[in-house]
Parts: C-alpha cells; sequence; structure tokens
C-alpha cells in the first residue's frame, strides 16, 4: 500500500529557506565572501529544471559552497542553518529508495541527516543565546526608559546635531543582520523536527536508537513549543511536525515490537487533534497519508484479523473524511492529487474485503467503494487535463478504466494498461 507515483507530493523541509541569489555584482560585493559562498546555489526550486545540470548536482554544489562559507565563518545561524536544509533536501529522496536483497541504498542517508541534526542543533545554540540577549537589551532599553526621560532641552539638541552633521556625509556599508524571533527558533526546530523523522525509519532496527531519539524528541518538543506563538500558522506548523515526528516513532516502534498496533493507532490518533488541524488542506492531506501508511503496516500482521481489519477501516475511512475536507479548503492546491487519493484509498478499502481480512463493512459495500473509485479517478483526471498535467490525465484515465474492467469482472478493456495495473499492484491497489 505505498504511495502512488504519480501522487507523491514536495518533502523539502518547511520553515526558513535559503537566501536568494544576488542579481548584480553589488549584491555579490555587499554580501562578502561568506555570504556570497552561503547563497551562491542557493538557487529557487523552480528555476531548477530549467537550467541544463542535473538538480541533484546542483544541490551538491550548492552543498560545497555552503561547507565553504562555514569555514570562513562558522558561527553564523543562517549559513548553518542553510548547510542543515540542504543536506535534509539532499537525504530525503535517498532515504526513501527501496532496498534491495543486496544493498540498502537509504543508509547512505544516515550521515546525512545526522550532520544536518548536528549543525541545527549549533544554530539553535547560536540562535537561543542571541534571542536571550536581544530580550535583555529590551528590557534594559526600557527599564532605562522609564528611569531617566529626555528633557525636551535635550532632544531638540539631538534633532538639531542631526541635521546639522559636523563631518561630509560618506559611503558606507552596512549588513542588515535579521533579529531572531520565536518564530525564527521555531523553524530551527522543526527544521530537526523533520530530519529526525527521515532519520528514524532508517535506524528502526536499533532498540537503543530509538530510546536516544524518542528522548531527543520529547527535549525538542518542550524547546519548540516555547517558541510558538499565539498565531495559528505557527501553532499549526508546530504541532503537524510534532505529529510527523511522532507518528514515525510510534511506526519504528510497532516495527520492533515496542508497542502495540492499538497504541500505534491511539498515537496517530491523539497526534492529529490539535487546534487548527482541520483548517489547513496541506495538514489534513498529511494526515491521510499517515493514515494510509498505517493500514500499510498493519495488514502485514499475520494473526488476529478481524481486529487488524477494523483499525484498517477506520483510518481509511478517517483519511477519505480528511481529504473530503482538505478539498474545500482555499488553500487545497492540487486538487487532482486529492482525488486521486481519495480514488486510491477507496481500493485499499475495498482490500479488505478479501481473505485473509473479510471485513463485513468492505464486503458489503465493495461494489459502491468501487464506483467511488471510478468517480474520484474520473475527476482527478479531468482536473489533471484542465491544469495542463496531460502525464497524470492519462495515469488517472488509465486507473479508471482498470477499475471499470474490476467491476464488470473482464480483462478485456485493458490492453496497453499493463503499466498502470503493475503500478497498481506494485501500490497494493490491487
Amino acid at each position: 500500500m505505498g504511495k502512488p507515483k504519480h501522487l507523491l507530493k514536495s518533502d523539502k523541509p518547511k520553515g526558513k529557506r535559503p537566501q536568494p541569489v544576488p542579481e548584480t555584482a553589488d549584491e555579490f560585493l555587499a554580501g562578502g565572501s561568506d555570504k556570497t559562498a552561503s547563497v551562491g546555489a542557493s538557487v529557487q526550486p523552480r528555476l531548477l529544471e530549467h537550467l541544463p545540470t542535473k538538480q541533484s548536482d546542483l544541490l551538491q554544489l550548492a552543498l560545497e559552497s555552503h561547507r565553504y562559507a562555514l569555514t570562513l565563518r562558522s558561527d553564523d545561524a543562517d549559513t548553518l542553518f542553510n548547510t542543515a536544509q540542504l543536506l535534509t533536501i539532499i537525504a530525503e529522496p535517498i532515504a526513501r529508495e527501496r532496498p534491495s536483497s543486496t544493498f540498502n541504498a537509504g543508509q547512505a542517508a544516515i550521515p546525512l541527516l545526522k550532520e544536518s541534526l548536528q549543525l541545527l542543533e549549533q544554530c539553535l545554540i547560536i540562535q537561543e543565546r542571541l534571542f536571550e540577549e536581544a530580550e535583555a537589551q529590551i528590557t534594559a532599553a526600557n527599564s532605562a526608559a522609564d528611569q531617566e526621560p529626555v528633557s525636551s532641552s535635550e532632544s531638540q539638541a539631538a534633532v538639531a546635531d542631526d541635521a546639522n552633521p559636523s563631518s561630509p556625509t560618506e559611503e558606507q556599508w552596512a549588513s542588515i543582520v535579521e533579529p531572531v524571533t520565536k518564530s525564527t527558533l521555531l523553524d530551527t526546530c522543526t527544521a530537526q523536527m523533520q530530519a529526525l523523522t527521515s532519520l528514524i525509519p532508517l535506524i528502526s532496527g536499533s532498540h537503543d536508537a530509538l530510546h536516544e531519539l524518542e528522548t531527543a524528541s520529547r527535549v525538542l518538543f518542550d524547546k519548540a513549543f516555547a517558541s510558538v506563538t499565539e498565531e495559528l500558522s505557527s501553532v499549526i506548523s508546530y504541532h503537524s511536525d510534532r505529529a510527523k515526528l511522532i507518528i514515525a516513532l510510534a511506526k519504528a516502534s510497532y516495527r520492533a515490537s515496542l508497542i502495540t498496533l492499538q497504541q500505534y493507532s491511539d498515537a496517530l490518533t491523539s497526534s492529529y487533534s490539535f487546534p487548527g488541524f482541520e483548517s489547513s488542506a496541506s495538514v489534513l492531506c498529511d494526515f491521510a497519508e499517515v493514515a494510509v501508511d498505517f493500514s500499510s503496516s498493519a495488514v502485514e500482521a499475520k494473526h488476529d484479523h478481524a481486529s487488524v481489519a477494523s483499525l484498517c477501516w477506520k483510518h481509511l475511512s478517517d483519511a477519505l473524511t480528511a481529504l473530503a475536507k482538505a478539498v474545500k479548503l482555499p488553500d487545497a492546491i492540487d486538487l487532482s492529487f486529492i482525488h486521486g487519493r481519495r480514488a486510491d484509498i477507496e481500493l485499499l478499502r475495498v482490500r479488505l474485503a478479501e481473505s485473509p481480512m473479510l471485513f463485513q463493512q468492505a464486503v458489503n459495500n465493495k461494489t459502491t467503494l468501487l464506483k467511488n473509485a471510478e468517480v474520484f479517478y474520473r475527476g482527478a483526471a479531468k482536473l489533471a487535463g484542465a491544469s495542463g498535467d496531460l502525464a497524470v490525465e492519462r495515469e488517472m484515465k488509465g486507473r479508471e478504466a482498470v477499475v471499470k474492467a474490476t467491476q464488470e469482472n473482464s480483462q478485456a478493456n485493458l490492453g496497453g494498461l499493463e503499466d498502470v495495473v503493475d503500478d497498481m499492484r506494485e501500490e497494493g491497489l490491487l
């Protein structure tokens, strides 16, 4: 029951992004050599596909540039953050590669993610110090202002001095440093959560390592929560990344036989019950994905099929409810993705009608579930076609044809759709 290839969304870390590339010679010179090294490869993602070099090569070049910037100034929080983000971006697709019988490519992502976490920890230490210093300065300034009010004559003299400078005007350069705020600290904490979420599946075979990561996560949750502001976006950002990390830990713990399937299920439900959960289409889509992932893990159980099927049905149904809400929200971007995913999940519910699960609700509603999947695929194809995504449109039409043939119990209309059928089988949909 893996993620459909055509429906994969971007997994780039959220939060603070690398600074844009300077566009003029003055901008390069004004930044200094360390700044130039840091931003030199921070190419906007939407431009990468138009460049003659492969994206992976560009990211590697950017990483080398950022590492060089760190040799010039190892205590620059922005450079530490950007370097860590690049490491995570490079590591995530490697981590998702499926292991073969002889080679596990995902293991190559482990040192990248560990380095990213180390840099983010250094970054956060520096940012916390700067934040505390700034807060202390503000407090001292407010205290001084309250205790020693400036007289009107002193104020007029200061204005006169500013209006009549004693020295001639000279061109001066200044480096603008953004103040460290609670939002800055939260960005760094959420980046750490994202890196940890990617790392956990790669080392889940070690009980000791899982325990260490769980302890580190609890400390990180406390630090991140302390940086959450009253803004709804801040609350959602924290809780969303926290939920993903908790679910990653729960999944790894379940696979390591440290918790039961019911405990894994409870972790999923409790993690996605935070304020604002239903106000964000992206968070609702994320919830649907972790629910599908739970079902994929659960169906591997070799016993107690009735209770396993019941939990799978619950979470898949919750995923459908979440996606139905997501399509109605203004921040829902890729509607063809959402409708296609709804169709996939209906087919996953159909699979629960098969042996060994034989879940009664799935058996009783199999015809309706297949019809729903057909309708959702058709809608996804129309939306993809309207947006000009012809490849996805063909894929969705192909899946719709497969579902139709399944309902008719006929293979006659599947000519030329062998690849589509193979993909759907690989994803556990058939």
